[in-house]
């Protein structure tokens, strides 16, 4: 695969199984940063480790199925990764169905499923 993401910082939400796993690791190997997010602490532990050796991974353990949930993820990607330069959605919605690039169209899109 082509290098088309490196230097930037990708977001998988929903990125520790599935089609969220196989897109981060696409993206890995297109060049980037990639930060998964995961319910489950040991399960998005695993899948960081499982990438790591692709490139940079940086694991966020986040329910977004809750409004509190989401107010903590978004919080800490404010003050984590105020560098993300997309954002890719998924098993949240059973399959990969957004691609948003700034951070208001992900508050939108996450604010709308609420």
């Amino acid at each position: 695969m082509e290098k088309e993401f490196r230097g930037r910082k990708l977001l998988v939400i929903g990125g520790t199984s599935g089609m969220g796993f196989e897109s981060a690791r696409r993206i890995l190997e297109g060049g980037a940063t990639v930060v998964i997010t995961g319910r489950n602490a040991e399960k998005t532990a695993r899948a960081q480790k499982a990438l790591s050796p692709l490139g940079k991974v940086e694991a966020i353990n986040a329910d977004i199925t809750s409004s509190a949930g989401l107010r903590d993820l978004l919080q800490t990607l404010a003050t984590q990764h105020p560098d993300v330069d997309l954002s890719v959605f998924s098993k949240y919605w059973g399959a990969v169905s957004a691609v948003r690039e700034t951070r208001d169209e992900v508050v939108a899109l996450l604010e709308a499923s609420h």
